[in-house]
């Protein structure tokens, strides 16, 4: 995840974004795929990566519940999925390099 523009709608407190965009680029090696699907879109982690997905999808439900968030297991890949408004998921695509 890049640094969090300004158009979303995070409840977070300026030093609490930077660490939990620090938390999101930790994963950044562990994306084997980003896709923008019709609702809006999916990133697809190695395996390894879903205790922290878990966690991090978690913290994000309570500061920009206006997302929906969900993870998925499968024996290979975590995956997840972000659905919401148009524009402040537009941006948050855009955070996570879609």
């Amino acid at each position: 995840m890049s640094t969090s523009p300004s158009s979303l709608p995070c409840q977070l407190p300026k030093p609490n974004r930077d660490e939990r965009v620090r938390a999101w680029r930790s994963l950044a090696l562990l994306v084997v795929q980003r896709d923008r699907t019709e609702a809006g879109f999916r990133i697809v982690f190695e395996h390894a990566a879903l205790r922290q997905l878990e966690a991090l999808v978690c913290a994000e439900r309570s500061c920009c519940g206006w997302a929906t968030w969900s993870v998925r297991s499968d024996p290979s890949h975590a995956v997840l999925d972000v659905t919401g408004p148009p524009e402040p998921l537009a941006a948050l695509a855009a955070a996570f390099g879609l």
